[in-house]
Parts: structure tokens; sequence; C-alpha cells
């Protein structure tokens, strides 16, 4: 019995919280495309807009793996009996966890398992799903070389109103940004900028979550938050409604590690208690995280 594809299936719930799952897909032609899917909370009670694996894809990578990789794997499903297996192999009514789903198909049978925590409780399962994952770690040196967002200084242009920094129009978690980096520098400060650039770029589901988080927090912690009407925006909601413009990258000659700021247009906040124009910047290193918010309006007038 050959097979024709194996999938692994892997998301982590977090109440109240944007949430991603990643698809380990290995065909019988070799390909292992991993692709990271977006899975959105809908409300504050924790419903899902898609299932695990199922949301707007977020990234996606492909490589070729060789022959005997496939090969060890496909001799573990049928050591462990994966069609033997029950399909729900845990399932929990919980917040927080794990869920890991594996689906193998062969020419006339598809057969999924898994559920929450499924490694855990099970020997068999957590063999497959271990497997999958070190196929796709050894791969990870190519992967770098490979993916499409890496970005060299030949993608960036200058503009006639900033003199300061070359800038990129990019894709950042489905949606369309600036990135800046600085003019006026040497090789190595250039190139290191490139570096924490692309970093930002390949890790981007991580700091959009870090950094939206960490502004929401701000504006409770700092009493920034106003209320109108009979409604008070949670910090799930005020996350949601933060529009990222602008990535900036820089580093100074005396500075140990590059830093860059993260920008927002907060209008969507405060359209109801002021006019003009307020943005949101956010700063930090890829060393140390965030460290500071900014809030600035432009021409406001506040009732």
């Amino acid at each position: 019995m050959d097979i024709k594809y194996i999938e692994l299936v892997t998301q982590q719930s977090e109440y109240e919280d944007e949430l991603t799952s990643d698809v380990y897909l290995i065909n019988a032609d070799l390909i292992l495309t991993k692709t990271t899917h977006w899975s959105q909370y809908d409300t504050a009670d924790g419903v899902r807009e898609y299932e695990a694996g199922k949301g707007p894809i977020a990234d996606s990578v492909s490589y070729k793996i060789p022959q005997s990789e496939f090969d060890n794997l496909q001799s573990l499903i049928f050591k462990n009996n994966f069609f033997e297996l029950p399909e729900e192999i845990a399932d929990y009514e919980v917040d927080d966890g794990w869920w890991f789903y594996i689906t193998v198909a062969t020419g006339n049978v598809v057969h999924k398992i898994g559920g929450y925590e499924a490694d855990s409780d099970s020997e068999q399962f957590r063999e497959i799903k271990d497997a999958v994952l070190e196929i796709y770690r050894n791969t990870l040196p190519h992967l770098k070389l490979n993916r499409g967002v890496m970005l060299s200084l030949d993608d960036f242009h200058i503009t006639e109103d900033d003199e300061d920094y070359f800038h990129c129009k990019v894709e950042f978690c489905l949606k369309e940004i600036d990135l800046c980096i600085g003019r006026d520098v040497d090789d190595i400060i250039m190139n290191n900028q490139l570096f924490i650039a692309n970093e930002l770029l390949r890790n981007q589901i991580e700091w959009n979550n870090r950094v939206r988080r960490y502004v929401a927090n701000y504006i409770l912690t700092h009493d920034l938050q106003r209320t109108w009407g009979d409604k008070e925006y949670t910090a799930h909601e005020l996350e949601k409604m933060l529009q990222l413009e602008c990535i900036a990258v820089s580093k100074e000659e005396d500075e140990d590690e590059g830093s860059f700021t993260f920008t927002f247009d907060d209008d969507i906040i405060f359209k109801y208690h002021s006019t003009g124009k307020h943005e949101i910047f956010v700063d930090g290193n890829l060393k140390d995280g965030l460290n500071e918010v900014d809030i600035q309006s432009y021409g406001s007038t506040w009732p």
C-alpha cells in the first residue's frame, strides 16, 4: 500500500488571541510544504473564524526532500499501525494548549487522527509527528535561502519626500505596508539593517502579535482608552483595530543592536473623540524586544 501524502496540522489555542496553525504536507513527489494559516477568533468568547489549517495563508514554503526520508516516514507509519489508531485520540474542552492532527492518504483510504495534546496521549502518534517535524527541521538551512520574502538592497527605492530612508512595499501578515531602511550608511550597517528587516518578515506572525499586544496593554494600563456609547473595547478588540502602515529599520554606528519602529494608524480607535491624524509608534530591537510606545496626534481637537 503506497502512501500519497502525509499531513501534520498543529495549532496552539490561546484564549482571546489571534492564532495561527501550521500545516506540514509531504507528498509522494517528495515535496514538503509548510503553510501557516491565520485562525482568528470571532468573538471574545473564543469562537474561531477558521478551523485549524483552513484560514487565509500567512506564509508558505516548499522544499524537495530525499527519497530516504520519505521512505523512513512511510515505514514508521506502518510500524505504528497508523490506520488502526482511533480518530479522536483526545478531545478535551480547554482554552489553552496544543492540538495535533495527522492525515495519511493512500490510493483509496484517507485516515485522520488527533486531538488536544494528542502527542502526549499516544506514543505512536508522537513518533510519527516528531518524524515529520524532524524532516522539516532538516530542510531549514535550505528554506532560509529560498523563502520569497528575503530582501536585498535592490528591492528598495528612493522617494522624493524622504531623504533618510530607502522604501519597499511588502506584504506583512496579509497587508501591504511600507518597509524602510536607513540611507547614507556604510555596507556593514546596511547589511545589518537588511538582516533585521528580513528577520521581521521571516517571523512576521510572531512580531505582529507581540506588537499588537504591547500597544493594547499600553493603552489599557495608561488609561488612554475612551468609552463611547455603551461600548468599551477589550485588549483583543484593540489589537484587531490597529492598522499597520510602516516598519522602519535603522542602526547608528554606536548601537550594538539595530532598532525598528512599527507605525500604526490609530484613527479608528480615536475617531469618536478627536479630529486630525493619529499615529502609534512602537520601538524595539531583535535582542531586547519592544521597549516604547509613543502616540502622536497631529492637528487634533478633543471634544
